[in-house]
This record gives C-alpha cells, sequence and structure tokens, in this order.
C-alpha cells in the first residue's frame, strides 16, 4: 500500500504557531500498524520523528508547533505494517519545500497547545551557549583551553505586553506564568529558525503608568535550554 495524500497547511502559523497536516485512514491497508510524522530541512537526508499514531480513527490532524520559522522543510507521513510480528515502514514520500513564515517568537507548550504563546512584543534577546572550558597555565607553553560538554542556550527575553492576537496583556501575563510553572519543557521559537526545548523562568514584571486599565507591562523572562 501507499503512504497517505496529506494536505498541509502553513498559512496560518503566524497566527496560529503550528503547520497543519491532514490526512485520512482510507488506504491504511493490510496489517496496519500505525502513521509516523516525519520531518527534515529540505536538502537534508536525515529525518525527525515527529508523531506516531497507533489509534485506527477515520481521519488525522497533527499540528507541528517545532517547526522551524521561515526555513524550507519537507514531510513525510509514513504507512507502518507488520510483517509477521515487526513493524515495517514504507519508504518515504516527502512533501518538498513547506515553508511556515513567522514574524514573532513563540512559546511553544506541546502538551497544552491552547497555553502556548505568540510574543509580540520582544525588544531584545541576549543569550549565549553555555560550554564546559577550563583554561589551563602551562609553565613555559602558554594556555591551554580543555573543552567539554555543550549545555545549551541561556538567556534572557526583554518584552512589551500590550493588547495582541486577540489576547489582553494581562491575558499574555497570566499564560506566562503558567508557562513558568510548567514542570515539561516548552519549545521557545524565532522568526530567525532557531528552535529550542527550553525550560523558563518566572516572569520579572514592571508594570506601566497612564495606560488606564489596561495593565500594559514590561517583561524580563530568563530561559535555559533543556
Amino acid at each position: 500500500m501507499a503512504n497517505p495524500v496529506v494536505t498541509i497547511d502553513a498559512t496560518q502559523h503566524d497566527a496560529l504557531g503550528y503547520v497543519r497536516l491532514q490526512w485520512t485512514n482510507a488506504n491504511k491497508g493490510a496489517n496496519w500498524y500505525a502513521w509516523r510524522v516525519y520531518r527534515r530541512l529540505t536538502g537534508a537526508t536525515g529525518y525527525t520523528l515527529l508523531k506516531e499514531y497507533v489509534a485506527d480513527v477515520a481521519n488525522y490532524d497533527f499540528h507541528d508547533q517545532s517547526v522551524p520559522e521561515n526555513t524550507s522543510v519537507d514531510y513525510s507521513v509514513v504507512r507502518v505494517h507488520l510483517v509477521g510480528a515487526v513493524p515495517t515502514e514504507e519508504a518515504h514520500t516527502p512533501t518538498i519545500g513547506v515553508t511556515a513564515v513567522g514574524s514573532y517568537y513563540w512559546i511553544e507548550d506541546v502538551v497544552t497547545e491552547s497555553q502556548s504563546l505568540r510574543l509580540s512584543g520582544v525588544t531584545a534577546d541576549s543569550f549565549q551557549k553555555e560550554r564546559d572550558k577550563e583554561v589551563l597555565k602551562l609553565l613555559g607553553r602558554g594556555r591551554k583551553v580543555d573543552r567539554g560538554t555543550t549545555y545549551g542556550v541561556e538567556g534572557t527575553l526583554s518584552l512589551q505586553l500590550r493588547d495582541s492576537n486577540g489576547l489582553t496583556a494581562r491575558q499574555q501575563l497570566k499564560k506566562l506564568e503558567l508557562l513558568a510553572e510548567d514542570p515539561d519543557f516548552v519549545y521557545l521559537k524565532n522568526p530567525f529558525g532557531d528552535v529550542y526545548k527550553v525550560v523558563i523562568g518566572d516572569p520579572s514584571v514592571e508594570r506601566l503608568s497612564g495606560v488606564g486599565l489596561s495593565e500594559y507591562v514590561d517583561v524580563s523572562l530568563e530561559y535555559t535550554e533543556v
């Protein structure tokens, strides 16, 4: 049996924060075991597994929240069938060159999608990539640098929360506070194509005066890649 015909919609990414893939179970065939959703950068050879569906339902609707913005990617939804008792994949049939156009930073909650938040007012992003490094001073030879584990990015976002994207500034702040309490990681995405699995810190908040009951705030938000 062939892999399914997949409808891919990247046009709503700037508003919703994800690319949507839809297909049916019409051609699952005999000995069907699962559908697997893969993604790769266009031109790359290796795929990343995003999701496996083993439930036998009529229609499938996958939201790719971790897609990098403004970067061409390929998707492949692969049929998996049983050969004996062994799950076996069909060959990949990728859809070439899907680009999620994005203008914003996003914090994506993959457990509770409705908690994801578009950050419309990022004014600064200060960060560095943390690595193990030790500098040794050797007599008569100068310095020697030993490098070890790369732990990932640590940084701070400066935000201006104003009413936007159908949410008041207060509603956005409350979402940030809930995301900071999340025991799991979230995805931090930016318009430059970076996607980090991070834990965010508690927002540091400064209320603005002269805006009545709007509760406009400036926020400093720390994040750590995990």
